[in-house]
């Protein structure tokens, strides 16, 4: 993936006629755009299309089709990994791009990182869970002396 991105910088470089930095580098940026927008609709198809292949296997009486199943699946397997991986990818970036400045995108990571990070049950010694604020803090000085 890395060598196809470089085709693509050093294609988008080459597109631009002119010889200062700025439109290179714009055309630089949406050589990339278009390519991850070609990426994204590239895992969307392709899962699109093993589903439907599984679809269609598991509709089928033939019970030779239990190997071709199995390889679909599979393929299935390998791109949702991969679909996540961008996600991921892509998320770190808006990530470092948006993270400092006091944006709507800073406040809602930050909002859901307080959600998750929010103890609201505890189980007590004697295995009954609690609810309350002054139970859950009784739950843990117990369980810490």
């Amino acid at each position: 993936m890395e060598e196809e991105l470089e085709g693509v910088v050093l294609e988008g470089w080459a597109k631009s006629i002119e010889t200062s930095i700025l439109p290179k580098l714009k055309s630089c940026t949406e050589s990339m755009n278009d390519w991850g927008r070609k990426l994204r609709n590239k895992y969307r198809v392709e899962i699109e299309e093993c589903r439907e292949e599984l679809e269609c296997i598991g509709s089928s009486d033939k019970t030779s089709d239990g190997v071709r199943y199995e390889e679909v699946s599979k393929q299935m397997g390998i791109l949702l990994a991969q679909e996540e991986e961008f996600w991921k990818q892509r998320a770190k970036v808006y990530w470092l791009k948006d993270s400092d400045t006091n944006s709507r995108f800073f406040h809602a990571m930050a909002s859901a990182k307080k959600r998750r990070n929010t103890i609201n049950s505890l189980k007590g010694g004697d295995g009954e869970t609690v609810l309350v604020q002054q139970e859950l803090c009784g739950v843990a000085i117990n369980y810490f002396t």
